[in-house]
């Protein structure tokens, strides 16, 4: 299926999976001198398993910056307070990843006033325009979002990877990929630590979404719901219109770092060769 279209344009959630390669791989991932590259090792296989299955004309990683992330936290001080960020042994490695990317002629980007997500967004719309069939590799369910004609997700399965095109997602949830940010509206998103419509979870969000549609349609049915669900919905409006613009990705980012023809000539084969060769290659020891 995905090797029907000419150009296609693999996006990588890098800091996702740098979280994933770090806490995934045991720390005793060393090389002979001591150094920790458990997340070098883990990154790379996942880079691996990603080009393998989807076969992509080029390549871009996006990294979260330190300020990448600031504009949201200042309009929603919860956002990602959840997650823990006392671990900095995880960016000692960061540098040898990107040192490997940039010998494999694979670019990341890093910007320093945009979130990731809005960069990956910006990103898979740019080239969906373009005529390219975009892939956003990231097991975080949010780019669910973007999904539709010629955007797809890839993600870390169980044994393989998963694709999830909006057939796939049809199937899943019921309803239409277009109407998953007003799901997550009324649900809230757990993994940033937003809080959705108190009483509303996942089950009662997603037949409400089935059987009226989008978050504007859902209230104009009032009447016709439950009154407990009529009373929680009227009552906690505010929030889910917040969730509604808080939690949408922003595609329309702007930038010369987002040129579709600035991806470089990727080196597949080189990408194949072990990851203690490549780290040689960047000038690390690993004897």
């Amino acid at each position: 299926m995905l090797k029907d279209f000419n150009k296609r344009f693999l996006i990588v959630d890098g800091s996702h999976y740098l979280y994933r390669a770090y806490y995934g791989v045991p720390e005793s991932a060393r090389l002979p001198n001591g150094l920790k590259v458990n997340a070098v090792y883990g990154f790379m296989a996942f880079l691996r398993k990603a080009v393998k299955a989807t076969d992509p004309t080029c390549i871009t990683v996006v990294f979260d910056s330190e300020t990448g992330v600031a504009d949201k936290t200042v309009r929603e001080k919860s956002y990602k307070a959840n997650r823990d960020y006392t671990d900095t042994e995880i960016y000692k490695q960061l540098p040898l990843i990107k040192k490997l990317l940039g010998y494999l002629s694979i670019r990341w980007v890093e910007p320093a006033s945009y979130e990731a997500d809005d960069c990956i967004g910006s990103f898979a719309c740019r080239a969906r325009d373009a005529g390219m069939f975009s892939l956003i590799f990231s097991n975080d369910a949010d780019f669910l979002q973007l999904i539709g004609s010629n955007i797809s997700g890839i993600k870390i399965g169980g044994k393989s990877l998963e694709v999830i095109d909006a057939a796939a997602f049809k199937r899943k949830y019921g309803f239409a990929s277009n109407l998953y940010l007003d799901y997550l509206s009324l649900k809230g998103d757990a993994s940033d630590n937003i809080k959705g419509i108190p009483g509303i979870g996942p089950k009662t969000a997603q037949s409400l979404i089935m059987n009226y549609g989008s978050l504007n349609d859902i209230y104009s049915n009032l009447d016709y719901l439950q009154k407990r669900y009529r009373r929680l919905l009227e009552s906690n409006r505010q929030i889910a219109e917040s969730n509604m613009k808080f939690l949408r990705i922003n595609t329309t980012i702007g930038s010369a770092e987002f040129d579709l023809e600035n991806v470089g000539n990727i080196s597949f084969m080189e990408l194949n060769k072990p990851t203690n060769y490549l780290l040689a290659q960047v000038g690390i020891d690993t004897k």
